[in-house]
């Protein structure tokens, strides 16, 4: 079934547009490699096409820093508020090594929808009154300290929920049975002799 959504056919139109003869050189065919890169004409989107796409790419960053923050503050706020009622508790250092991961990794997409935010204000600032250079520069540091708050953000999200899921897992069998009338909870015994 062909895709017919508006965007996917406004991108068609577009790198038609582009290879039908609109944005070629003087004498230059459809497919031809464009004189100033190695890449074919029926390689190469429009720009319309190409914004579009940063747009896509922007938003898809974006709904993925945002997932990952609702997962460590989901993780980390069930982890607290409802512990398990286990019998015994063993490897206690994996519940506050996750929890010190998640909550860095909360801080690090906070910072980075910040960083974010700095990055597009910098064309204001410095673009816009005729400051290329330093904001050019600016976005620069901007990305760099975004790109190092995604790879510690990734990181810690995984600590947290490997340290979770591993002290799950060795704390399984220890986990009380929920006692109601119907099913009291048992006497302990003495050990026989």
């Amino acid at each position: 079934m062909p895709d017919t959504s508006e965007s996917n056919i406004s991108a068609k139109q577009d790198l038609s547009v582009y290879c039908s003869g609109t944005n070629r050189s003087e004498g230059q065919e459809p497919g031809d490699v464009h004189p100033a890169s190695s890449t074919a004409c029926n390689h190469r989107p429009g720009a319309d096409w190409v914004l579009k796409d940063i747009d896509r790419s922007v938003d898809y960053r974006r709904k993925f820093y945002e997932y990952s923050i609702a997962i460590a503050t989901a993780l980390l706020a069930f982890s607290i508020s409802f512990p398990p009622t286990l019998t015994a508790v063993h490897y206690v250092f994996l519940v506050r090594i996750a929890w010190i991961a998640l909550g860095v990794s909360i801080l690090c997409g906070v910072s980075i929808h910040f960083a974010w935010s700095k990055f597009f204000i910098s064309f204001r600032d410095f673009d816009n009154k005729g400051e290329h250079d330093k904001g050019e520069l600016t976005r620069k540091i901007w990305t760099s300290l975004r790109k190092w708050l995604e790879l510690i953000q990734f990181l810690t999200l995984l600590i947290g929920v490997l340290g979770m899921s591993v002290f799950a897992g060795l704390n399984y069998q220890n986990i009380a049975p929920h006692t109601s009338e119907s099913n009291p909870p048992a006497k302990p015994t003495q050990p026989s002799r």
